[in-house]
């Protein structure tokens, strides 16, 4: 479409309204991957005024199941022009499951190291995927490992309350051997008594 309307002599400015008005009617039939199409396309465009980014946080604020690749290239859009009010609406975000993992990459994405504090528990997350994109995120972000090894220590000292927290444990247990930090001697010991040796 919008070669199309290039070839008719269209502005960028006429075609950013046109992706404006396509984002920010939710009743439009544009597809899920339409919106993201449009987002990318404006983020190609680098037309940062504020009507186009009020119209890429509108579609980053709905966590609808219906929006998500939309919402991903959002927080991507977003993350990368790094617009403050979303930093703090994605910590805010990052309790909610269905909005988790797009809210840790835009904190990332973000490079910001107020994003440590609000991401260092997610170390925790059952899935593998979350746990190694906040653990390299935060170590980009500027984390020292020894906030991670504190991190994990915790991780590893309260134990597991369902089989769901195996999964951390497991990964933190994993990390500290790899880094070889004696701290954990004592709290992986305990670990390996209190479940493995009882």
């Amino acid at each position: 479409t919008e070669r199309g309307l290039r070839h008719l002599g269209a502005s960028d400015e006429q075609i950013v309204d046109g992706y404006i008005k396509a984002l920010s009617n939710y009743k439009s039939p544009l597809s899920d991957s339409m919106r993201a199409a449009a987002i990318k396309a404006l983020y190609r465009l680098d037309n940062r005024k504020n009507e186009v980014v009020e119209a890429i946080t509108e579609v980053y604020d709905d966590p609808s199941s219906l929006n998500r690749e939309a919402r991903s290239a959002a927080a991507e859009v977003l993350g990368e022009w790094r617009v403050q009010k979303v930093f703090e609406r994605s910590v805010e975000f990052l309790r909610y499951g269905e909005t988790r993992e797009e809210s840790i990459d835009i904190l990332i994405k973000f490079g910001d190291q107020r994003a440590i504090e609000p991401l260092l528990p997610y170390l925790k997350d059952g899935s593998p995927e979350i746990h190694v994109k906040v653990r390299e995120g935060l170590l980009r972000l500027g984390a020292t490992k020894q906030q991670l090894v504190n991190e994990y220590i915790k991780i590893i000292s309260k134990g597991p309350e369902s089989l769901d927290d195996l999964g951390p444990i497991k990964q933190a247990a994993n990390d500290l051997g790899n880094w070889g930090d004696a701290q954990a001697i004592k709290p992986l010991s305990q670990l390996l008594n209190d479940y493995v040796l009882s």
